[in-house]
Formats: structure tokens, sequence, C-alpha cells
């Protein structure tokens, strides 16, 4: 009896065999592919891939003054020390970033109650409001009419909510039924009972030559 040579029977049956496992092999490998895939796929779907995924670090978004409080038509209300009602209303509102009682207020318009009769009305396009003190700086060109005794025209002034004084450092136009005043400062007393004009007063009633002076009332 011969022995089995290479090339023999046996040699081709353990060859066929090393094929049919490297084929095995490839098949698994391509089925465990295929079966990550339907997974990934399947997370892709549930939306669980991107959860589990490490995410980019977000931009932050640029804000304008990210430590103040803004606010649509700004509203405040109430009694002065007087029991009389004052009513102050602007576009917006925006909370200084570091003292939080003052407001800054833009298109600001607002009402003040004398005792007995009359009403104050103040425009101003932008001013600072400040809770605490309850006084208002108006700014940009304000407008100040009490009733038919006089309207004022300045840049600048303070008002003072509790008070209804309102004072004005910037050169200040009256007018008034009996005539018209220009000064560099105006000071109105509480209820308006006394009005103050100082420095380069011109005043022009009626018909009547301007004069010139200080402290004209």
């Amino acid at each position: 009896m011969s022995s089995p040579t290479e090339g023999g029977p046996l040699s081709t049956a353990a060859e066929q065999m090393r094929a049919r496992a490297r084929r095995l092999r490839a098949l698994g490998l391509v089925l465990a592919l295929l079966g990550v895939g339907l997974a990934a796929a399947f997370l892709i779907q549930a939306g669980l891939l991107e959860a589990l995924l490490p995410k980019a670090p977000e931009t932050p978004v640029a804000v304008p003054l990210p430590s103040q409080v803004t606010g649509q038509q700004a509203h405040y209300s109430g009694l002065d020390k007087s029991g009389q009602p004052y009513d102050i209303n602007a576009k917006t509102g925006i909370q200084d970033k570091t003292v939080e009682t003052l407001i800054h207020l833009e298109e600001v318009t607002g009402t003040f109650h004398r005792q007995g009769a009359g009403v104050v009305a103040i425009n101003a396009p932008a001013g600072r409001y400040d809770t605490k003190a309850r006084q208002m700086e108006l700014t940009g060109g304000v407008k100040i009419n009490d009733g038919d005794r006089f309207t004022a025209v300045m840049d600048r002034a303070k008002v003072g909510v509790e008070d209804r004084t309102i004072v004005s450092e910037t050169p200040v136009s009256v007018t008034m039924p009996q005539g018209d005043i220009t000064a560099n400062r105006m000071e109105v007393a509480p209820d308006g009972q006394r009005i103050l004009f100082q420095g380069a007063v011109k005043a022009r009633f009626g018909t009547t030559a301007a004069t010139k002076g200080d402290n004209t009332p």
C-alpha cells in the first residue's frame, strides 16, 4: 500500500476545509458589519446615536448687557408723599447692571397731580428712574407742561416724584400766557407754588421790552 503524497486526496481535502473556514470567517465578518450598520441605523432613527456622541462646545450667543433686565412698556404708578397719584410710562425699561433700583427708560411720559387741581405732564426721549429714591433724570429734549400755567422746554431735568419738584441745570425756555422767559437754570418748588429762574434770565411779557436779571420769578 502506498502512503499519501503531497497533492494527494488528503491534501486537497485539507485545502478545501481551510478555504471553507476562510469563507465562513469572511461571512461572519460581513454579518457582524451588517449587524453594526443596522444597529447604527436604528440608533440614528431613534435619535439615540446623537445623544451618545460627544457634543461640540456650544458658542455662547452675544447678548447686549447680559446682566441687565429688560422690559417692554415700563410702567410705574403710585401716590406721592401728599397722597397725590403719579403715573410714569416708557416704551422700554432696562435695569442698570450695577444699581438694581436704577431703570434706564426710553420715550418717557408721565403725569403728576398737584394738590387741589392741576396735572403736570412730562415728555422726554430718554431718562433714568431710581425706584428707591423715586427720582427721575430726563434727557434729550425735555418738555414739561403745567396745564395752562406754563410749558417749559430744556435739555435735561430732574423730577422728584415724591414732591413734584422740577430742577433744570441747563438752559430752559418757558412759555406762559403772560409771556416768555429764558434762563440758564430753573427750579419749580413742590406743587408749583414757586418758580425760580437763575442765570442770564430774559423775560418778555405782552408787548413790554425784555428785561434781564437773576432770580426773576
